[in-house]
């Protein structure tokens, strides 16, 4: 269903079915999609960079179900200048395809592109093509990283 190759109410059935789960749909869709704990300095510094007026992307492994919760529940998600989500694009990170998606969407690539992901693969899947990623493993340390690019930065604590 991430990459895009069974749709939302695809993956119910087959779930509901493979288990004899008994929930209706939209139940199964809260259950299911409910997996996001914002960070919320992390949001802050997304908000910052937006308002001092560079575009922010997400880049995504996730389905339907998980960005129509995310956008239900998070106001946050409305900030983005734009979203590389692997549903639509039919490649899930780190496979070269979902970046080179995300290049033309951002409509530039290499060393103008930062990349923070919390997987040390979807990390180096970004280096690898130029990028300045950063695998995120604390809220200090990805704003102090973000920091020493020359990026304005949020308070973190």
């Amino acid at each position: 269903m991430e990459r895009g190759q069974l749709s939302s109410h695809e993956f119910y059935e087959l779930v509901r079915d493979k288990s004899g789960l008994q929930v209706d749909y939209q139940t199964f869709s809260e259950l299911y999609a409910d997996i996001f704990t914002p960070i919320e300095p992390l949001i802050a510094q997304q908000q910052l960079l937006a308002a001092a007026g560079w575009p922010t992307y997400l880049l995504s492994n996730c389905s339907a179900l998980h960005i129509d919760d995310c956008r239900r529940r998070h106001a946050f998600m409305g900030g983005f200048t734009g979203l590389c989500l692997s549903y639509e694009v039919r490649s899930f990170k780190p496979d070269p395809e979902i970046y080179a998606a995300a290049e033309q969407l951002a409509g530039c690539s290499g060393p103008d592109l930062v990349f923070i992901d919390d997987k040390e693969e979807n990390a180096a899947a970004a280096a690898a093509r130029g990028w300045r990623a950063i695998h995120h493993t604390s809220v200090p340390d990805t704003l102090r990283q973000l920091q020493e690019l020359g990026l304005p930065v949020v308070d973190g604590r």
